[in-house]
């Protein structure tokens, strides 16, 4: 089990980049709308951040697998940095335009490579433990990004802000550890295995049993010589590299459909709530807290509670609460209401990305390959569906189209998740001696 000085680095990392992230991005956008960006110009600026990101984290991702992870990491922080300065001397639309894809880019060097050293540190139980503190970091960052880039635009301007957003930027380049970790190929597998001689706040290695970092495990009441207990699928767990890859696409299939819906809400839900009077940013500003904050609680919950992995009922359950949630608020008014069931959409956000990343690290020996397509689908969605949402509002007229498009998706995604989970425990069935 890793040290906690070594995990509470890359958790305040993942703090800094993704707070600073969505500072630069609401900036931008208000920026961009102050220097008259036409709807069109508008509607590039996500297509160019997360396509970029999209290809930067299947190709690194993939490479982070063979090149040193914290390293790519630092590079990601120092060109992101550097494009943020550059934001701030672009007087025109098309300025910022450029800059887009270099934004995108950057967190490809950064993400995928960072979610697998977790994936290599740590493993079953301490896994779902390491990976929820790591989501508590980047979403309370992701949160309060949102809420000062705004705050401190009206106050100071674009430039300071995005000048302090630099910064923190690139200060995840020096809080990183500076010992790298061996990586799918074993590039730093001799680095790593001397880490416990050279810096103890780095200590790693999850399988050494002599590692005093880890104590026993006094309330695991699972007997060793009992087959029943040996047997993953008496435990509930799947059986082999096939069956975690089956809930493997589960979580993808599900990371991009809540994450296309969590943006779909950010870009459409303004109009529809000023179209009904409810304008003026406050009930979208708190309803999208609550979200956020709902989302950073259950990854709290998620670290703690270590039944959920590999099991339909809270997976698929929390998506029909969240298309619950999504569906009232067509006809939700009062803001007190539609705050209500804003918890119900941030669950469903939070546990679509625990299962995604969890089920990407568990059991896979490319660890970075898989983290690149688990955020190359999660920027997929976050352009795709608002723009699915956008053409539907434009074919029909309808401003509820948006909304029709999300339950719908979510139930096909629930029916595609207990479609895939039934045919596995029917094939396991098949296989089991006397089944």
């Amino acid at each position: 089990m890793p040290s906690a000085a070594f995990l509470a680095r890359i958790y305040a990392a993942s703090f800094l980049y993704d707070g600073s992230f969505y500072v630069v991005m609401t900036v931008v956008a208000l920026r961009a709308i102050a220097l008259g960006a036409s709807s069109l110009q508008l509607g590039l600026m996500p297509v160019l951040g997360s396509g970029s990101y999209v290809l930067a984290a299947l190709v690194l991702g993939h490479l982070s697998d063979r090149w040193p992870r914290f390293a790519m990491a630092r590079i990601g922080c120092v060109l992101r940095a550097a494009a943020v300065l550059g934001v701030i001397g672009a007087g025109d639309p098309v300025s910022l335009l450029w800059w887009m894809p270099v934004l995108g880019a950057s967190n490809g060097f950064f993400w995928p490579g960072l979610q697998a050293v977790l994936g290599t540190v740590a493993e079953g139980e301490r896994l779902g433990r390491v990976l929820g503190g790591f989501n508590v970091g980047w979403s309370t960052g992701k949160m309060l990004g949102f809420f000062l880039g705004g705050f401190f635009l009206e106050r100071v301007g674009h430039a300071p802000v995005l000048v302090a957003a630099a910064f923190a930027t690139f200060a995840p380049a020096l809080i990183l550890p500076w010992r790298e970790v061996r990586t799918s190929a074993g590039t730093a597998g001799d680095e790593h295995d001397r880490l416990d001689r050279h810096d103890p706040n780095d200590r790693l290695d999850p399988c050494d049993p002599n590692d005093p970092s880890e104590p026993t495990d006094l309330h695991d009441s699972r007997d060793p010589r009992d087959p029943r207990d040996r047997d993953p699928i008496r435990r509930g767990l799947p059986g082999g590299p096939a069956a975690w890859s089956r809930w493997r696409q589960l979580g993808w299939a599900a990371n991009f459909v809540l994450f296309g819906l969590g943006a779909t809400l950010n870009f459409h839900y303004p109009k529809f709530l000023d179209a009904h009077g409810l304008g003026g940013g406050a009930v979208f500003g708190a309803f999208l807290g609550i979200v956020y904050l709902s989302q950073t609680v259950f990854f709290v919950v998620a670290g703690l509670w270590h039944g959920w992995p590999f099991r339909l009922w809270p997976l698929a359950g929390t998506q029909i609460a969240c298309a619950t949630g999504v569906g009232m608020l067509l006809v939700l008014r009062a803001p007190v209401a539609i705050w209500a069931v804003a918890p119900l959409v941030g669950i469903g956000l939070g546990f679509a990305y625990s299962s995604s990343i969890y089920y990407s690290l568990h059991g896979s020996r490319q660890k970075g390959q898989s983290t690149g397509i688990h955020e190359a689908l999660l920027g997929s969605g976050s352009f795709l569906l608002p723009f699915l949402a956008g053409v539907l509002v434009d074919l029909t007229g309808s401003l509820a189209a948006p909304y029709l498009l999300l339950v719908g998706a979510l139930l096909v995604l629930v029916i595609f998740e207990t479609t895939r989970v039934v045919v596995l425990r029917v094939d396991r069935g098949a296989r089991l001696p006397g089944a």
